[in-house]
């Protein structure tokens, strides 16, 4: 017999999670944003909490600003980021393994949190290379 945890949220955690189903990525100010009815200490204390029970995870995407997106160990993913239009999209196929097979034998990969910096096709055929 399997136990299955069931965690019963309020409406205020359950809008702010329905919210990562609709968008990809998101900060606690758009967040705000989106929901001006849930106070801006409330957004963030429960945001802390998704983290800490791996419900979302904090990404560092801008510089000085923190995103979150919705943990789905089934999609695991690591993110492009076009330096002009500040698009974000996702990465798959980075291996752990072969990561883990670069590092020093005496460490332990338990996660990859990767940001690969560049340009888009849209922005590349407007700027001029570096």
């Amino acid at each position: 017999m399997y136990l299955v945890m069931v965690r019963k949220y309020s409406v205020k955690r359950q809008r702010i999670l329905q919210l990562f189903e609709d968008h990809h990525i998101l900060t606690a100010n758009e967040i705000v944003r989106l929901l001006p009815d849930i106070d801006r200490a409330t957004i963030y204390r429960n945001l802390k909490y998704f983290v800490e029970t791996g419900e979302i995870r904090q990404l560092q995407i801008q510089k000085n600003v923190m995103s979150y997106e919705r943990f789905n160990p089934d999609d695991m993913h690591q993110h492009f980021l076009c330096r002009n239009c500040n698009k974000v999209l996702k990465i798959y196929g980075i291996d752990k393994n072969y990561i883990q097979s670069k590092l020093p034998h005496d460490v332990n990969v338990e996660f990859i949190d990767l940001n690969v910096i560049g340009v888009c096709d849209e922005c590349s055929s407007v700027l001029k290379p570096c």
